[in-house]
């Protein structure tokens, strides 16, 4: 792993604490195959590095990264990158709406609103587009509703990983909050 890629890692992991997320266990080879198998096209090295050395999906933006095979699912779809991407191509029910996924587009977090957020496989830099298909109908083209989001994975990691979660989210995570705890001892109760 690249000491870059080691130093997000690094960063990530110190993030999905501070918002409270639990990564799935890490990526095992039979996972890492099976799911190049089926997706057919080579995986970002940085996804790869960060889903074998931390963990299968689970932490990241917008609720987490989804994970690979046997990894994090999304809380909407209940689905992992895979199973995503393979909807996405191939459910008969989207085919006949329309609904032509690029297979180059890779869904790597859902959004919530059925906003879904893509890896470009075929950009040297992992590129992240953002799919909104609200309002979609089976005669608009999907390229329509897919938007870049100007930043690569590395960025939009690194900007999550830089950003404090709200106070509502920090309180729970860590237990009381610091107030709470000062207030107590201000009343005298100590515990």
């Amino acid at each position: 792993m690249e000491s870059s890629y080691y130093d997000l890692a690094r960063r990530c992991e110190s993030a999905s604490i501070a918002w409270g997320q639990t990564p799935s266990p890490r990526l095992d080879s039979v996972q890492l195959e099976e799911s190049r198998d089926l997706i057919d096209d080579p995986l970002p090295d940085l996804l790869v590095d960060l889903y074998s050395t931390f963990g299968n999906g689970g932490f990241g933006p917008q609720g987490g990264l989804l994970g690979l095979r046997g990894g994090f699912v999304g809380s909407d779809s209940q689905m992992t990158i895979v199973e995503t991407y393979l909807e996405f191509m191939w459910d008969p029910r989207a085919l006949e709406e329309g609904w032509d996924w690029p297979a180059e587009l890779l869904p790597i977090a859902e959004g919530g609103c059925g906003l879904v957020y893509c890896i470009d496989l075929d950009s040297a830099d992992a590129g992240i587009h953002l799919l909104d298909p609200n309002g979609f109908e089976a005669e608009d083209n999907l390229l329509d509703y897919i938007q870049p989001c100007h930043t690569t994975l590395y960025e939009w990691l690194l900007d999550w990983s830089q950003t404090r979660p709200p106070a509502r989210q920090v309180s729970t995570t860590i237990g009381r909050s610091l107030f709470s705890r000062f207030l107590d001892l201000f009343r005298g109760n100590v515990g």
